[in-house]
């Protein structure tokens, strides 16, 4: 259930949050390979997995400090949102109804009274739009207004993060020594 905790207003800073460390991953298997001799174990994979969610927390908690004391980076990002809403609308993506959705069912798989068929068909859903979502965004990615008013936001973003705490750089830093680890790691346990 922890997977659909972070509520709907988090999913564009989450995107961000990963926009901003150059990371995109979709659901990895753990599966480990029986038969290879660079099988990687499922608890190292979770322990860098960990790793990478609790300085992702971390990043996300400057972040929102950050955003908290900085109304014109708030109103830049805004800006860039809906550009990129506008550019998704464009593509006949409607992201509004999506996002709407999304929280429907975050809010009833919190609410716990569900049976465990209708918890399954909520998370199948939630995964789905999800992935619409993503793909959506990717799709708007290539707009090269959207590209610029992306990179002048993350620039932005990441510059006012290491004002409020210089820990900022060494967590990106760790962030993607972990995230590279981790896609060897994954990379070593599909071998044959």
């Amino acid at each position: 259930m922890s997977f659909f905790k972070a509520t709907v207003s988090h999913v564009f800073v989450l995107i961000m949050a990963m926009a901003m460390v150059c990371f995109s991953s979709g659901a990895i298997a753990e599966q480990d390979s029986p038969n290879s001799a660079q099988a990687t174990s499922t608890s190292d994979v979770a322990k860098v997995r960990q790793k990478i969610q609790q300085i992702n927390a971390r990043l996300q908690e400057i972040q929102t400090q950050t955003l908290a004391s900085n109304k014109d980076l708030v109103a830049q990002r805004n800006e860039f949102q809906g550009l990129l809403d506008g550019v998704m609308k464009d593509n006949g993506f409607k992201s509004t109804a999506t996002l709407d959705r999304l929280k429907v069912i975050v809010e009833k798989l919190q609410g716990g009274s569900i049976s465990e068929e209708e918890q399954q068909r909520l998370q199948k859903e939630y995964q789905q739009k999800s992935q619409q979502l993503r793909l959506a965004q990717r799709k708007a990615m290539q707009n090269k207004d959207v590209q610029a008013a992306r990179s002048a936001y993350i620039e932005e973003l990441v510059g006012a993060m290491k004002d409020q705490n210089p820990a900022t750089e060494t967590l990106i830093a760790e962030l993607n020594t972990a995230q590279k680890q981790y896609q060897a790691m994954m990379q070593s346990s599909q071998s044959p």
